[in-house]
């Protein structure tokens, strides 16, 4: 229940902006990796994750997940792609991944409520297992 008003308020606040101002925003919110799986080997592997996505309160409010192809076998740096339900709508988001202890993906599309918005959503693990993180999006109405 407090997801949704925490959602709502961020609804309002995002909605009260001048129209002529464009509509900007900030939403953190906690995540932890439900399942995680790697295919192949070498350059052009791919791994898929799925995630819970929860307030920062521990309220549960959507779903992630990301696939990402390794360009090479001799690093980790991969080309992601994702999107997160959440209650509002969906965002989705790309770019590359070095390290998945801390990354910045670029908000290229959404739903619903998210339509027309870009920005950033940088992910910041904070506990290994299982895998959890703070992922914050930097929204932008365009």
């Amino acid at each position: 229940m407090r997801a949704l008003i925490a959602a709502a308020v961020l609804a309002i606040v995002l909605v009260l902006v001048d129209s002529a101002t464009p509509l900007t925003g900030l939403a953190r919110f906690r995540e932890t990796q439900i399942s995680y799986r790697m295919i192949g080997s070498g350059a052009g592997r791919t791994e898929v994750w799925r995630t819970r996505v929860y307030t920062y309160e521990g309220d549960f409010v959507g779903t992630g997940a990301m696939t990402c192809t390794y360009i090479d076998r001799a690093t980790s740096f991969r080309q992601c792609i994702g999107t997160y339900l959440l209650p509002l709508g969906k965002v989705n988001v790309a770019g590359a991944i070095v390290n998945r202890s801390t990354f910045e993906l670029v908000v290229f599309q959404g739903t619903r409520f998210y339509a027309g918005v870009s920005g950033s959503a940088i992910t910041r693990r904070y506990a290994r297992r299982p895998p959890q993180s703070f992922i914050t999006f930097y929204l932008v109405d365009q």
